[in-house]
């Protein structure tokens, strides 16, 4: 039995991490894997952004099921 492609079951999967195709490190949209160190540490890397902003910014939030987006 011959499928079909759909395209929006394509995205769910690109989505939840299974699928997915790695990014280049040159690829403008690739962020590294930050380790817990404290002079890489990811979360205050984001407060910073957002607390030195000039003006009002939209920044995206993203990451996996269950790894604490909700938390930070």
């Amino acid at each position: 039995m011959a499928t079909t492609p759909d395209p929006l079951r394509d995205l769910y999967k690109s989505l939840s991490g299974k699928g997915a195709l790695p990014l280049d490190p040159d690829d403008p949209y690739y962020v590294p894997i930050l380790q817990g160190t404290p002079e890489k540490d990811p979360i205050l890397m984001l407060w910073q952004r957002l607390d030195w902003s000039e003006s009002e910014s939209v920044n995206l939030l993203t990451g996996f099921r269950g790894n604490g987006k909700s938390t930070e």
